[in-house]
């Protein structure tokens, strides 16, 4: 299998970010912004985003789902 790598771009062209996805379904490994920050996503028992974590360790961002895998909540520290 190989790497699967998507960008997201602005109005202009321009590219914002861009993700390193798994080998599961939707499993997004990590984000890069376009200052080059690299930020690492910490999934649960489902492979759903459970936590976004920056390069120093700090967590930046939380998910969580209701019963039914809908996105319930997230929290942007």
């Amino acid at each position: 299998m190989g790497v699967d790598v998507k960008g997201e771009y602005d109005g202009s062209d321009v590219l914002q970010r861009w993700f390193i996805y798994g080998n599961y379904i939707d499993e997004v490994l990590r984000m890069t912004d376009s200052d080059a920050n690299d930020y690492y996503y910490v999934h649960d028992h489902l492979y759903s985003p459970a936590a976004l974590i920056a390069a120093d360790g700090n967590v930046v961002g939380r998910y969580e789902y209701d019963a039914y895998g809908h996105w319930n909540k997230g929290t942007l520290c």
